[in-house]
């Protein structure tokens, strides 16, 4: 199968950072962590598969052949020893390729995300969101965004909330379709993290209502690797902003 290119936008120089947007997500995400950095880094900030809101010719139902499609689009662009940072779906498809690509890279960072597949019950709900997003689109897209955001947050960040929303409704359901099946059908991966041998960083969410504080705790303690928790639910960049950048630049310093 021929796989389809993938949109990117490559700022400043020096190391190499691949950031990664989550479900729903576009690369307007990193904007505010691209604009920290000052051209000191070189971020190579990637519209993930599946998210092309013009459609696209193939979608990919897999994080295996999606982290292909990531590897194809890097090799091409000759990004050498990149750091990987990825959001929610991101750190999954950081994973999936550190199992295939890990001597490739110089670091990994899981922000708000996890190694562990998903349980029965959240495999029933992604499964019955991908029937109801063929029915009622906005609706689905209008709860999945809001349901990542603890109450005290909804009402904070009510026009960025927004803002997610308009830009989440313009994605191609079969696209959206994709991203469900590969997020249930997703495989554990904590061994890759745990046997990942370069500089690596689990960052969770104290508040995150879609991935539970014991749940991350758990997936950190069966890893073995090192962690840190923000007061955030599981959009930490809009959340707790400044404390994400400041961990992001303290783990890149450590790992250059």
């Amino acid at each position: 199968m021929k796989l389809p290119s993938l949109s990117y936008q490559i700022d400043g120089n020096g190391q190499n950072i691949v950031l990664l947007h989550g479900f729903l997500e576009s690369p307007n995400m990193w904007k505010s962590f691209i604009n920290h950095i000052n051209g000191a880094l070189r971020t190579i900030n990637i519209q993930i598969p599946n998210h092309n809101p013009n459609g696209e010719l193939v979608y990919l139902n897999s994080l295996s052949q999606q982290a292909d499609l990531i590897h194809q689009t890097l090799s091409k662009l000759q990004v050498d020893n990149p750091i990987f940072i990825g959001h929610s779906l991101g750190g999954y498809l950081a994973l999936a390729y550190a199992e295939k690509y890990s001597e490739q890279m110089a670091g990994l960072v899981l922000v708000n995300s996890t190694c562990f597949a998903d349980n029965e019950e959240r495999k029933e709900q992604r499964t019955r969101a991908i029937q109801l997003v063929e029915k009622h689109p906005e609706a689905l897209v209008q709860m999945a965004i809001k349901n990542l955001f603890p109450k005290a947050s909804l009402e904070r960040h009510k026009i960025e909330i927004n803002k997610l929303i308009s830009d989440a409704k313009k994605l191609p359901i079969p696209g959206i379709q994709s991203c469900l099946m590969s997020m249930r059908d997703r495989k554990d991966r904590t061994e890759v993290l745990r046997h990942f041998d370069k500089n690596k960083l689990f960052i969770y969410g104290k508040d995150d209502p879609l991935i539970p504080i014991e749940s991350s705790k758990n997936a950190i303690r069966e890893s073995k690797c090192p962690s840190i928790g923000l007061s955030a639910g599981h959009m930490a960049w809009l959340e707790d902003k400044d404390t994400l950048q400041k961990v992001l630049l303290e783990f890149i310093r450590q790992t250059l």
